[in-house]
């Protein structure tokens, strides 16, 4: 029985050694919603397939497709309704990630109102005009101030500004023929994700037999 094991062992080895790519089924973050499927190759990159349910209208609906992978490819986007084929079409789409950052949030509120608190306790309200290096406010009275950022303790904002994606998501225009929900299937291209092999054996008392035991690892 050890020597059947064992030839088995190196037969797995010796097809694992020979597929390009590595595949799993990775849980789901909401089991009902969602399932998704990983194959990783080695050039530092997967294949993500994914089946989701979402809600359309008879017309054109915006789509906000979230919590896909941060370095998508998204030329390599497909997408298909398996509810309606032939009559749901995406005529646009567009990547969004807005990693949430203070010159981030500053650039979305241009031309909109701030309060900056300053080192020596100072308090100015007004509308941003620029803040790619100092921040300049303009007053309600039309009276401006230039602050640099060496100056500036904090920043209140009245809330996160309109349009921010803080997770990765692809926006689409779809023409859908069928009101209602569509389960979708969707695939892409991602870098940043890469997998290694290693092996564990371990020889019995007269070394002339052995386990071996392989792990893959994702990264």
């Amino acid at each position: 029985m050890r020597r059947l094991f064992t030839l088995l062992a190196i037969l797995g080895v010796l097809l694992l050694a020979s597929l390009p790519a590595a595949s799993t089924s990775l849980p789901a973050a909401e089991a009902q919603d969602k399932s998704v499927e990983l194959t990783v190759y080695n050039q530092n990159m997967a294949l993500v397939s994914e089946t989701r349910p979402i809600t359309l209208k008879n017309g054109l609906n915006e789509v906000v497709y979230s919590d896909v992978a941060a370095q998508i490819d998204p030329t390599s986007v497909s997408f298909k309704s398996l509810t309606d084929p032939t009559g749901t079409t995406v005529l646009e789409q567009n990547f969004e990630y807005d990693i949430v950052d203070s010159f981030k949030l500053l650039q979305k509120y241009i031309d909109q109102e701030i309060v900056v608190e300053t080192q020596d306790s100072q308090v100015y309200t007004g509308t941003l005009l620029n803040a790619a290096d100092n921040i300049i406010l303009q007053g309600a009275d039309g009276s401006v101030v230039m602050l640099s950022r060496d100056q500036i303790r904090n920043v209140n904002f009245p809330a996160l500004p309109d349009g921010l994606r803080t997770r990765p998501s692809l926006v689409w225009l779809i023409d859908a023929e069928q009101a209602g929900d569509h389960e979708t299937q969707v695939a892409y291209i991602t870098n940043g994700i890469g997998w290694s092999a290693d092996y564990v054996m371990l020889l019995n008392e007269d070394s002339d037999a052995f386990d071996l035991n392989g792990w893959v690892t994702l990264d």
